[in-house]
């Protein structure tokens, strides 16, 4: 009898500890889940603007590229917008180095 009130205490030390346990897992996997809506939302939104931008840079050609390049004094910001392009282009054109990670490894034009 001594030996079966000794098991049952364990598990009921056992039992509570398992529901802690089981309430902080449902606290993460709420908060788990509230960011993956709020990932999935942004990229919503995001994924249009990339769409355009990647529709925007087909009508570019090689003149439209070589009149940036000869610039003496281009426009603020065009660098990065040329880091930008080169950054959605990475992983589609061969000629674009990029890292391991992914990411372009020189982002200078």
């Amino acid at each position: 009898a001594e030996t079966v009130s000794k098991e049952k205490a364990i598990a009921e030390v056992e039992t509570a500890n398992a529901q802690i346990e089981k309430e902080q897992v449902g606290k993460i996997a709420e908060e788990v889940g509230k960011k993956q809506r709020d990932t999935e939302n942004d990229l919503a939104k995001a994924e249009p603007a990339v769409e355009a931008a990647m529709s925007a840079l087909n009508t570019l050609d090689v003149k439209d590229l070589s009149s940036c390049k000869g610039m003496v004094k281009p426009p603020p910001k065009l660098d990065e917008v040329f880091a930008a392009t080169m950054c959605l282009l990475a992983g589609i054109m061969p000629s674009i180095v990029v890292q391991k990670n992914g990411k372009v490894k020189d982002a200078s034009w």
